[in-house]
């Protein structure tokens, strides 16, 4: 049954509240770029590698033995004295501090003529999800400029178009979440490139002493993206 159309400008109004909200914690979800979190219990990992020299050695020198955020295009360490890590050769630019004293260190998307087909590929989805929320955002963008028509004139191509237009939005940004999986299960099962911090390279000592979670960034995005949906 249709609604009333004494009803129509309720559900736009409803409609605009949902989708501001929606694309501004969508937004916070990927400028923040905590998604996951690897908490490493230094304490336990040390007494566990205390007969390994090696290991020792890269007890504070690798980043696998420091608990960090990972995101899109971020690797950040929770201390301002783990800014001097060496980079890592697949990882990418240098640490630096963040404005807040945050170091971080800049994921690299740059092809090498050295990698292997899996490297090239975790490389290639990597611009891929970055490039489905770029484009998951200018459709947002035009949805403001349609929805704003919508309201003014009231009409009903320029309100289906503008539904439509969040609806393809929303599936760009989640279907850049996907891809983000995608390349995360390579890192942990299938890319064993030495020295590259891959969950594949760790030790038996270092995966004991790690606990993986989706971070909050990431709940956020999800969030902010169920909210355009409804939209």
């Amino acid at each position: 049954m249709c609604c009333p159309s004494s009803s129509i400008p309720y559900l736009l109004s409803l409609a605009s509240i949902f989708l501001i909200c929606g694309v501004g914690v969508l937004t916070v979800g990927f400028a923040t770029d905590n998604w996951v979190r690897h908490s490493v219990d230094r304490e336990h990992l040390k007494t566990a590698i205390a007969n390994s020299e090696e290991q020792l050695g890269n007890f504070h020198r690798h980043e696998e033995y420091f608990t960090r955020t990972r995101g899109l295009w971020n690797i950040c360490f929770m201390t301002a004295e783990q800014a001097d890590l060496p980079t890592q050769p697949y990882g990418g630019g240098n640490i630096t501090l963040t404005p807040v004293d945050k170091p971080c260190r800049r994921l690299s998307f740059a092809l090498d003529p050295k990698m292997t087909n899996d490297e090239t590929t975790r490389i290639h989805l990597m611009r891929l999800s970055v490039g489905l929320f770029a484009g998951g955002f200018f459709l947002f963008l035009i949805c403001f400029i349609t929805g704003l028509v919508a309201c003014w004139r009231r009409g009903a191509a320029h309100t289906l178009v503008t539904g439509l237009l969040v609806f393809f939005a929303a599936l760009f940004c989640a279907a850049g979440v996907a891809v983000f999986h995608g390349y995360e299960h390579m890192e942990l099962f299938e890319l064993k490139t030495p020295n590259s911090g891959f969950k594949t390279t760790w030790s038996p000592e270092v995966v004991d002493s790690t606990t993986s979670a989706y971070w909050w960034s990431y709940i956020v995005v999800w969030v902010g993206d169920g909210l355009c949906i409804i939209t």
